[in-house]
């Protein structure tokens, strides 16, 4: 069935397999593919059934990919500097692919896909002329957030920088608006005789000045 006994693995095969496993953790892809290399030579010694030694084929295909995903990574990283950022989606993805669990790649993408996304959300409630404050504060605290996260990776990209002030000067004009808006409801509140809709006024003015207060400073 292809299964081969260690002790039918040539010694000096089972060494270069071992130095090989090393260089990989290690990260060193180009000398480890090397390595691998020479232990299925070395494996080809022991006979036919060794011809195509499975540890080592499999660990040479995990090398090349390896090899590859780190260009990608290196290529996706050049792109996100310079603010090519569909471009970098693109490569962090083909390493995804290659390497599932890179923790380096899905962070980038995962970072850049929430700016985005949020960046729409939170657009689309800042053009609204009337709308529910608090969604509006939710989605430009969280787009914020995300940003910010996002310059710790590249603080020098304008995108970004664009960005943030863009949603400064959106938080600056919430703020503006609950103001505005709480001011008048305690105005209204101040002259009526009805107890419960000043209560209700008072609460609404409030709770204006509470969502004010949740956003980022500007």
């Amino acid at each position: 069935r292809g299964v081969v006994p260690d002790s039918r693995v040539p010694f000096e095969a089972r060494v270069a397999f071992g130095r090989a496993q090393s260089l990989e953790r290690a990260g060193r892809f180009e000398e480890a593919r090397e390595a691998y290399r020479s232990a299925l030579l070395e494996a080809r010694a022991g006979g036919l059934l060794l011809e195509n030694w499975h540890p080592a084929i499999e660990a040479l295909l995990r090398i090349n990919n390896s090899i590859i995903a780190r260009e990608m990574r290196e290529e996706g990283d050049a792109f996100l500097a310079t603010d090519h950022w569909h471009e970098a989606m693109n490569s962090y993805e083909v390493v995804l692919k290659l390497l599932p669990d890179d923790s380096h790649a899905g962070e980038r993408l995962r970072l850049l896909q929430q700016v985005q996304e949020q960046a729409d959300i939170a657009r689309t409630q800042l053009k609204a002329v009337s709308g529910n404050l608090a969604e509006t504060c939710q989605a430009v605290v969280a787009v914020t957030k995300s940003i910010r996260d996002l310059r710790l990776k590249v603080p020098e990209s304008p995108q970004l920088m664009q960005m943030e002030d863009e949603f400064r000067a959106g938080t600056q004009q919430l703020i503006g608006r609950a103001l505005e808006r709480s001011q008048h409801l305690l105005s209204q509140a101040r002259y009526l005789s009805n107890l419960p809709e000043c209560h209700r006024l008072t609460r609404e003015a409030v709770s204006l000045l509470a969502q004010a207060q949740a956003l980022p400073s500007p």
